[in-house]
């Protein structure tokens, strides 16, 4: 699969991720948690605290499936919910202007 489209395909994940997510409270550091605990839920379906693979299969997260070993931080073959906290970030960031054309390009070579 293309850089590119990998790219669109996080986008399209984060994007259905954060239409579940409830409306936004700022925390104790001003940063906002809840989309990412939103989608926490929605993904921890079993709600032992961590995500398997076969959680992430079953919600067909490709963004999380094709990014797994940066996500799992401690390498244990699971996502606890502090490493999807450290992960979710990089996820739904907003790409500076012009990376998409930068991305498109770089993948062509």
């Amino acid at each position: 699969m293309s850089r590119s489209v990998r790219w669109v395909a996080m986008v399209a994940a984060a994007v259905a991720l954060c239409a579940c997510a409830a409306p936004t409270m700022r925390v104790g550091d001003g940063a906002s948690h809840a989309p990412a605990d939103a989608a926490w839920v929605a993904l921890d379906t079993d709600g032992d605290g961590v995500l398997s693979p076969g959680e992430v299969e079953g919600q067909h997260l490709v963004a999380l499936q094709e990014d797994w070993s940066n996500a799992d931080l401690d390498g244990d073959g699971r996502v606890s919910h502090a490493e999807f906290d450290a992960w979710w970030p990089w996820m739904t960031r907003v790409p500076e202007p012009g990376s998409m054309a930068r991305l498109n390009a770089s993948s062509r070579r």
